[in-house]
């Protein structure tokens, strides 16, 4: 599904804030949102956050927002370049969802990866965040089937101070 063809909003919605800090993104973020619109269940809303790149991607995200719409993707964008995580922060202080999910501009998600991860937080309503492994997949190539994940692990807060095991792309909080 591109954005151009994804249409309108179904129901069913998950209420998941996804965040999308942008640096110099501009060749990758169609295929970053595409893969958020083409989830099982679409999330709440879609946050992308432009940290003053030099490029277009600024003039890009808004003509992406322009075929999807404004209720769709929301756009924020930095006066000066203050990194990855000051743009994460100003998605997840815009964020209105229940979880709040990280999708860098140059990753991509598994169609049903909001829908596994939001039915595992509901169903444990202790766990403060939850992450996954990821594969490095060459474009056009689906990755790792969702079928062939490991079963869930805790991690201890001391052990997610040195060596988490997930990238950011895969954290929902």
């Amino acid at each position: 599904m591109s954005i151009a063809s994804s249409g309108a909003r179904p129901s069913g919605e998950l209420p998941v804030s996804v965040v999308v800090p942008c640096f110099q993104a501009r060749g990758t973020l169609r295929r970053a949102l595409n893969s958020v619109l083409a989830q099982t269940m679409p999330p709440h809303e879609v946050i992308a956050v432009d940290d003053a790149s030099p490029d277009d991607t600024w003039e890009e995200l808004q003509r992406i927002q322009g075929e999807v719409g404004a209720d769709r993707l929301k756009l924020l964008r930095h006066g000066g370049n203050l990194g990855p995580s000051a743009a994460r922060n100003a998605g997840w202080e815009a964020a209105t969802g229940k979880y709040v999910a990280f999708l860098d501009a140059d990753d991509s998600w598994h169609p049903r990866k909001l829908e596994i991860q939001v039915l595992y937080m509901d169903r444990n309503p202790g766990v403060a965040g939850s992450g996954h492994r990821h594969v490095i997949a060459e474009e056009g190539t689906r990755g790792l089937h969702v079928e062939d994940s490991p079963p869930a692990v805790q991690l201890e807060f001391r052990g997610l101070l040195w060596r988490h095991g997930f990238i950011t792309s895969a954290a929902m909080i």
